[in-house]
């Protein structure tokens, strides 16, 4: 009995102890989030991150992403929305994001949801999507269905992004 109740409190205390790691860190290939070094977001999985991070409540105000190659999301059956808008939760993007001139294969959001996009909700007056292409995409919502973004609010901006 004391022995397990050693170990439980060694548990406790190295997770409370361990060393804590910022989510870019682990999310991105590099960059340090800044418009000389952005951080740089290489695979789907490194784009599905930054949505869950800013689902999570991360609005990255401020911060600058680079997407640095070709995506092909046809693994994925659901896309999740980068940022969305409800009547009861706000989780915006709003930080700036360059496509570097890339493509986005095959996104696909079928879940009726408002505001269905790669990015469901943009705020703020530095906020920014620009230079990305979204190819044979697949979108369908409840209201706003869009492709690259679905509600831009406060000054948002984007530019250069085609849907193909």
């Amino acid at each position: 009995m004391n022995r397990t109740l050693l170990c439980f409190l060694a548990a406790i205390f190295l997770a409370a102890w361990a060393p804590q790691y910022s989510s870019a860190q682990t999310i991105w290939t590099g960059g340090a989030g800044t418009q000389a070094s952005p951080y740089e977001i290489s695979t789907a999985d490194g784009l599905y991150n930054l949505a869950l991070a800013v689902n999570g409540g991360n609005a990255y105000s401020g911060i600058y992403f680079i997407l640095t190659a070709d995506l092909d999301l046809s693994s994925y059956a659901e896309w999740p929305r980068i940022g969305y808008y409800s009547t009861s939760t706000n989780r915006p993007f709003s930080g700036i994001f360059d496509g570097g001139g890339k493509t986005i294969d095959y996104l696909t959001i079928t879940t009726p949801v408002n505001y269905a996009a790669l990015f469901g909700n943009l705020e703020g007056s530095s906020a920014l999507i620009t230079n990305i292409t979204l190819t044979n995409v697949r979108i369908t919502g409840a209201y706003g269905a869009a492709g690259v973004l679905a509600t831009a609010d406060y000054g948002a901006t984007i530019s250069n992004c085609i849907v193909e």
